[in-house]
Formats: structure tokens, sequence, C-alpha cells
């Protein structure tokens, strides 16, 4: 008889997809702040390692660019910000020295005239939007990691180009305008997916970028989400045919009812802090979907018992069955230490196992 196959991250997280088990839970990040690595360096963390591979992080995202693939253009530059012009057509200001959301000043979008010039920038180049994973592909493929083809949510590519308050109204009185944006920009995902896969870089499954809800609840009323959006989401699915998770940042409660009507296979990251429980999602929507994160970094940066006790407690319940992939429950700030980092771990290690 031969040696035994060794599991790999892939075959971990698929199974997880799948709700299959194999010998423990998948285990992942997908952001480490610039801040944390720095203090994790100042304790030890070996100057020239990648966390992806010192970790035995299992899944790897690479995005292609849903950009318009404007020119970027610096218009004030400090010591403290730079205002720039982005290749989405966006006007931001983006801080120095430390880890922030940008400050979004204008937003290319402002009417249906600007629409029907913009359509055609977000439907150029597909070749041109994948080119930047070339180089990173063959590295996670050889690691053994899950390969996630990133993209945006249909409904927030139009926040991002139109802004908050135009995407709000636009609901109530733009629904169409909307459609026709959702529906250029699936196109978009799909020639630069079927390009990935041309040249050799076939994913695994799709991760969706969206952050439809806020800490109280979602953007759009549930009867919304599920007559404007929801039908775009199962769009990329079905080109995908692939496993897909949605990351959705906030309390995503109220629009879990629609996720698997999507076609959506995870969750992911269940912002702990805006309520998302996985225990309770677990029991509710389970033998549908999977769920990734809801380790809540508050426990981590804690340590000691609260930190066992929320993995404990959560990943007892979300392994059952399959259908779990560890993350935390957003990015890891700079309040959780190396130590604990570690001991995080040597905790989902133990009470992940199968």
């Amino acid at each position: 008889m031969g040696a035994p196959q060794q599991i790999t991250g892939r075959d971990r997280v698929l199974a997880a997809l799948t709700h299959r088990t194999l010998d423990r839970v998948p285990i992942t990040e997908t952001c480490y702040w610039p801040e944390t690595i720095e203090r994790w360096r100042a304790e030890g963390l070996p100057k020239d390692a990648d966390p992806m591979d010192l970790f035995g992080l299992e899944f790897a995202v690479l995005g292609y660019d849903h950009s318009l693939l404007r020119p970027r253009e610096v218009i004030e530059e400090t010591e403290r910000f730079v205002i720039a012009r982005e290749s989405d057509g966006t006007i931001r200001r983006e801080w120095k020295g430390r880890t922030a959301t940008p400050e979004f000043l204008e937003y290319p979008l402002k009417s249906e005239a600007d629409w029907s010039q913009m359509r055609g920038e977000v439907l150029a180049e597909p070749e041109r939007r994948v080119q930047g994973l070339k180089d990173a592909w063959p590295r996670h493929r050889e690691a053994g990691r899950f390969m996630a083809f990133g993209a945006s949510e249909p409904g927030w590519y139009c926040v991002r180009l139109m802004g908050f308050e135009a995407f709000g109204l636009a609901v109530l009185e733009k629904p169409d305008l909307l459609r026709q944006i959702m529906q250029a920009m699936v196109r978009q995902f799909a020639d630069a997916f079927d390009c990935a896969t041309k040249q050799g870089m076939e994913p695994d499954g799709v991760m969706i970028y969206g952050d439809l809800c806020f800490r109280n609840g979602p953007l759009v009323s549930p009867k919304h989400f599920r007559e404007l959006i929801l039908p775009y989401q199962r769009d990329m699915v079905r080109h995908a045919r692939k496993p897909v998770i949605w990351h959705c940042d906030g309390d995503v409660r109220l629009l879990m009812p629609f996720v698997a009507e999507a076609g959506i296979s995870c969750m992911q990251p269940l912002e702990a802090r805006a309520g998302n429980d996985v225990r309770t999602m677990k029991r509710q929507y389970g033998e549908g979907l999977a769920f990734m994160g809801n380790i809540a970094v508050e426990a981590m940066s804690a340590g000691g018992e609260q930190m066992e006790e929320e993995i404990a407690s959560k990943i007892g319940i979300a392994k059952e069955g399959g259908g779990y992939i560890f993350h935390s429950d957003h990015s890891v700030p700079p309040t959780v230490s190396l130590e604990n980092y570690t001991k995080v771990l040597e905790l989902v290690k133990r009470y992940g196992a199968y």
C-alpha cells in the first residue's frame, strides 16, 4: 500500500463548502492590518515571513480589476493625506501612515447620461483586468490553497459608482438604471472570469465583495434586495459554476433568508459586533449554507479564557457536519498580539478537529 495522500488546504475548504468533513476545519484570514504586522514584527515575527505561509492559511483571494481603467490623477498631497482621482473614477482622500477607511469626496456616476458613457468603460478590456493575477496565482496553487476569484457584488458595484445616498434614492426612483449597471457588471465579471480561466488561472470558487449592511442592518429592505439585487447575484453564481462566497460586513441577518436562494454557498465574515452569531445561523441555515468567520477580534485581543470560550463555543457548533471555515469576524487589528494569534490557531486546530 502507498503512503496516504496528504490533505491540502484546498481539500479542506472544498469539503467545508460542500458540507463534508475531513481532518479539521480549514483555516484562513484575508486581512491583517499593516499596523498588526508591524506589531508582530516587534514581537518576533520574522522580518521576511509571509503570514500566509507562516500561519498555514488555506484560502487565497485574487481579485480582478473591476475599475473603469482610468489613469490615476493626484490632486493634492500633504504629509497627512493624498487626494486623488482613482481608476474607478472616484475622488478619495487616503490617509498616510495609518489604516483607515478612505474618505470619498466625489463619485463618477451622477446622472443617467454619465452611465451611457460609462457603460463602455465597465465592459472594456477583460484581458487587461486579469493581468495582475498572473504572478501570484501559481504561488498559491503550488501551496495547495483554495483559489478564489475576487469580484464586486453587483449591488455594491452601484454604490461604488454613485455613492450611498444616490444609490438609496435610485432603489426607489431609478431601479431600471441600477439593473442596467448590475447587468453590465455581471457581464464584466463573466468576461474577466473566462479570460482568467483560458489563461490557466482556473479558480476553485468566487469571492464577491459587497458591504450591503451596516451595523444595524442592510442598506436596502429585504423586499428590494430580493427583487432588485438577488437576480444578479444568481447570474454570477450560474456563470461561475463554482462555490460563491459573499463577503458582507455588518448585520446580515435580515438578508440571510435570501442568500441560499441566490445560490451563494458561504457567508463571510459574520461580524460578531454587529449581532451575527454563527451558532444561531448554523441551526437556521446550515443545511444550505456554509459559514466563514464570526470569531470576535475583541476576544482574540483579550486572550485567555474569553478567547478560548469564543473559539470553543462557536466552532464546536459551526463545524458539525462540515460547513465552517475559520476566520476572524472581520480583519485582524493591532490589538491582537502575536502570542494570542498563535494561540488562536492552536485552539482552532484543537476544537476544529473531526
